[in-house]
This record gives structure tokens, C-alpha cells and sequence, in this order.
């Protein structure tokens, strides 16, 4: 049994920053691929009323509350924001091989 451990790249984070604000999908384009969503309950970061926009871009996802933590779920809820990537990983694993809806496709 290894140990989980969480390090942020802040300065990545910081030179990457514009980018991961602007919206990488054109207007009407969707990601067809495996998505999961998993949200802080106690956050008011994604609200339920977020999630029908959110669908319209990302079809095929799903959504993961973990209702104890807040807007960082990987520190709030370890274990459970844990269970939540490793079920959606397992979801995509065929005998230890790539699924290939691992790698999704954008549609316009």
C-alpha cells in the first residue's frame, strides 16, 4: 500500500492561468468523451442550475457530489474525491488495456 499525496504546480497553475480561463470549445462545439464532473456540496463554485449548460458541452458526463467538502474536493474529501476518479478510471479500463473513449472526440 502506497500513500496518496497532492502537490500543486502553482507556478504552471500561474503561467497557464489565461488559459485555463478561456472556454478551449467553439460556440456549439461539444466533447464527446468521458467526463465526470466531481463538485464540492458545500461550494457554491457549481451550482445545480450550472449543470444544463454544463451538459449541452460535455454530453456524455456525469456528476460527482461529494456533499462534506467544499470548493477543493481533493483536500475536503480525499478519500471519497479518490473513490470518485479511480470508479470513473475503472469505468474505462478493459483487462489493464486503454478504452479508447479514453481519448474522446470534439464535435461541432
Amino acid at each position: 500500500g502506497g500513500r496518496w499525496a497532492w502537490k500543486v504546480n502553482l507556478a504552471a497553475l500561474s503561467q497557464s492561468l489565461p488559459q485555463l480561463l478561456d472556454d478551449p470549445l467553439a460556440p456549439g462545439q461539444t466533447y464527446a468523451g468521458p467526463c465526470r464532473l466531481i463538485r464540492g456540496g458545500k461550494s457554491d463554485y457549481v451550482l445545480d442550475s450550472d449543470l444544463p449548460a454544463f451538459r449541452l458541452r460535455f454530453p456524455s458526463a456525469d456528476v460527482v457530489t461529494l456533499a462534506e467538502s467544499g470548493h477543493n474536493p481533493h483536500f475536503d474529501a480525499r478519500s471519497g474525491f479518490v473513490e470518485a476518479v479511480l470508479s470513473a478510471r475503472a469505468g474505462l479500463a478493459l483487462d489493464g488495456a486503454t478504452d479508447s473513449r479514453l481519448s474522446g472526440e470534439l464535435v461541432q
